[in-house]
C-alpha cells in the first residue's frame, strides 16, 4: 500500500512539472509572436507615415500651381482688354479720318495714323511679346516635375547577383517616383528620362553593376581594380512609358558598395 502511495505522488509531482514547463515554452512562444506583431506595427507605422508625408508634398505642389496659374490667366486677361482696346482705338482713327465735322484731307489722315502707329508700335509689341510669355507659361506649368537624387547611407556587403542596390537617404523625388524602400524608380508619366549613377568601392575591391530598365541592363558600371577606393559612373537618357522601372543591380557575386552617401542614383525627366 505504501508502495503504490509513493508511485501515485511521483507519478503526479511529474505530471505537475510537464504542465509546468509546457506552459512555460507557450508563454514563450507568445512573447516571441507578440515581439513580432510589434515590428510589424512599427515599421507598417513608418511606411503609413512617409505615405502621409509624400501626400502632404504633393498637396501643397498642386494648390501652388493653381495659384500660379490663377495669376497668370488675370494678367492674360489684362494684357488682352489692352491690346483689345488700342486696336479700337486705331480702328476709330481711321473711320474718324475720312468724314467728319472738322474734315481732315486724306493726305493729312494718313500722316496722322502713320504717327500713331509709329508712337504706339513699342507698347504695342510689349503686350504681344507678354502675352505670348503668359501663353508659353501657362503651357509650361502643366508640365509634370519629375525628378529623384537618392544616395546610400550604411556599407551593403556581400551582395548577390540580381540584387537592388539600395540609396535610402533621399535629397529631391518631385513626382514620389522613387522607392527608397525598394532602390527603384516607377515612371509616373511617359517621355525622355536622364537617369545618372555613381558608385564607389571599398579599399583594393572591385564593383560591378548596371543600370537596368525593366530588368534588361541598359549600362554596365565597374569600380575598383586597384589598391584603394575607386568610382565608376555612367549616364543614360531612356524613353520610358508609365509605370517602367529602372534601378541599379548588383552583376557579379559577392560585390560591396561603399555607403556615406558616397554612392548616388539620379534621374530626372527632361521631356514628356
Amino acid at each position: 500500500m505504501r508502495l503504490q502511495f509513493v508511485l501515485f505522488f511521483v507519478s503526479f509531482g511529474c505530471s505537475l512539472g510537464y504542465a509546468e514547463t509546457t506552459s512555460d515554452l507557450k508563454m514563450l512562444e507568445l512573447e516571441k509572436k507578440l515581439s513580432e506583431l510589434e515590428k510589424i506595427t512599427k515599421m507598417l507605422s513608418q511606411k503609413l507615415t512617409i505615405t502621409d508625408n509624400n501626400l502632404t508634398d504633393m498637396i501643397l505642389k498642386l494648390k501652388q500651381s493653381k495659384e500660379e496659374n490663377s495669376i497668370i490667366r488675370r494678367e492674360n486677361l489684362f494684357i488682352r482688354r489692352e491690346l483689345k482696346l488700342l486696336t479700337s482705338k486705331l480702328n476709330l482713327m481711321q473711320d474718324n479720318s475720312s468724314v467728319g465735322p472738322n474734315y481732315i484731307s486724306p493726305e493729312s489722315s494718313k500722316q496722322q495714323f502713320t504717327n500713331f502707329q509709329k508712337q504706339e508700335k513699342p507698347f504695342t509689341e510689349s503686350l504681344q511679346k507678354r502675352l505670348l510669355l503668359m501663353s508659353n507659361e501657362t503651357i509650361s506649368s502643366h508640365k509634370p516635375r519629375i525628378g529623384f537624387t537618392a544616395l546610400t547611407t550604411s556599407h551593403q556587403w556581400h551582395m548577390g547577383i540580381g540584387q537592388a542596390v539600395q540609396f535610402p537617404k533621399i535629397v529631391t523625388n518631385d513626382g514620389n517616383g522613387f522607392d527608397q524602400n525598394t532602390g527603384i524608380f516607377r515612371a509616373p508619366v511617359s517621355g525622355l528620362y536622364l537617369f545618372s549613377a555613381s558608385m564607389l568601392s571599398h579599399s583594393g575591391l572591385e564593383l560591378r553593376c548596371a543600370l537596368v530598365h525593366n530588368g534588361n541592363t541598359v549600362a554596365n558600371i565597374f569600380a575598383g581594380g586597384g589598391t584603394t577606393y575607386s568610382t565608376g559612373s555612367k549616364s543614360i537618357l531612356l524613353n520610358l512609358s508609365p509605370n517602367d522601372d529602372v534601378w541599379v543591380r548588383i552583376i557579379h557575386e559577392s560585390d560591396n558598395v561603399y555607403g556615406d552617401a558616397f554612392s548616388s542614383f539620379m534621374g530626372v525627366l527632361i521631356s514628356s
